[in-house]
């Protein structure tokens, strides 16, 4: 086994959700997969442009996967827990989905493990809804939970000890979708800032 590797820079892994032939959540024609790699790419892209001091993979590429691949949950989450125990520590994971559910509600949510992780909800919570308002969108939605503790049931929030589930958007809600079709990059953009937040809080 290779020794694990103390990086100077920290590594931020983003994970889109599903992939092969998990859609996700679907909504018509719209599947929360693709929508949520629409919204990858230009992150990715933007955060490299902003030459900041840690290092950004996606879970797919950290492991040399095909972004198409069906990569199941416990499959994925024990491939990034051996990663981040035996190669390189995985300082922060955000896992990027859809909500779905009751076509009235809207909004982003965003969802942690234990109270440990309370806090680095908060800061990508408040930081992502700060800037949408910013820019002049509402993307805080009509729940009432915004933050929401997951500890048993999803895989990927048990690979690092900072992991983060951001369900960006309701697939089922009209608005919603189409602000999601329409500008992804304002989603790219929105979960930049929560990412900064965290990332700087470590």
């Amino acid at each position: 086994m290779p020794p694990l590797i103390l990086p100077s820079k920290k590594l931020l892994v983003l994970d889109p959700c599903h992939g092969g032939k998990q859609p996700g959540a679907v909504a018509g024609n719209y599947k929360e997969s693709a929508i949520c790699r629409a919204i990858l790419s230009p992150l990715v892209d933007s955060i490299l442009r902003d030459r900041k001091e840690f290092d950004v993979q996606t879970s797919f590429g950290l492991l040399n996967k095909p972004i198409n691949s069906t990569w199941l949950p416990n499959a994925r989450r024990a491939d990034l827990s051996n990663y981040t125990l035996n190669v390189q520590p995985i300082d922060f994971l955000l896992s990027i989905h859809l909500n779905a559910g009751d076509p009235s509600a809207k909004g982003m949510m965003v969802c942690y493990r234990t109270e440990a992780n309370l806090q680095s909800a908060d800061y990508f919570y408040s930081a992502a809804i700060a800037y949408a308002e910013s820019a002049g969108f509402d993307l805080a939605g009509n729940r009432d939970e915004k933050l929401q503790a997951r500890p048993s049931d999803l895989a990927i929030l048990k690979v690092a000890p900072n992991s983060l589930l951001v369900e960006a958007a309701f697939l089922t809600n009209a608005g919603d979708r189409q602000l999601l079709l329409l500008r992804p990059d304002l989603y790219a953009d929105a979960i930049k800032a929560g990412i900064y937040a965290v990332m700087n809080s470590l």
